[in-house]
């Protein structure tokens, strides 16, 4: 059993200051009390959290003060748990497996070849493997000579 209660149902006009006051009844003590708010609004969201002095006096508030009315409403007190480890999408999130580092640039160096000695490793549509443009499209080919204003070409292309 941990020290730490939460409370529920709470007015949203009730402070840290009230909680503090009623938590405090009866010689216990209490090390902080968090009312939780909304982060665009700045509202309460109408729970908090207190953190009391030892294990007894939580058993004892959550027994005594749970169904007390604090402005206007019942609140309900008990253990906090912890929160859950799930990625917030409903299914909790698998343990991340180890992985190894990858080897980086320094660590592999790749062996230096000769290309003339592995023509095989050559693309075959590569300009070393052919002295033709064919295969390259049209941004390889010869220049062409063209007529602007009929916009034809003057020469034909010659292919081999």
């Amino acid at each position: 059993m941990g020290n730490k209660i939460y409370i529920g149902n709470l007015s949203y006009n009730t402070t840290e200051e009230t909680l503090k006051q009623i938590f405090s009844e009866e010689n216990r003590t209490v090390k902080k009390i968090t009312v939780i708010t909304d982060r665009e609004t700045g509202k309460p969201r109408g729970f908090a959290f207190a953190i009391m002095g030892t294990d007894e006096e939580a058993q004892d508030a959550i027994k005594n003060l749970n169904g007390r009315s604090v402005d206007g409403r019942s609140i309900r007190l008990s253990e906090a748990q912890e929160k859950s480890q799930n990625s917030g999408f409903g299914t909790p999130r698998p343990p991340q497996q180890y992985r190894p580092p990858s080897p980086t640039q320094e660590e592999f160096v790749p062996p230096k070849t000769n290309i003339d000695e592995f023509p095989e490793l050559v693309p075959r549509n590569s300009m070393r493997s052919s002295g033709d443009f064919k295969n390259f499209g049209h941004d390889r080919m010869p220049a062409q000579k063209w007529d602007k204003k009929k916009k034809k070409r003057l020469e034909p292309y010659k292919d081999d």
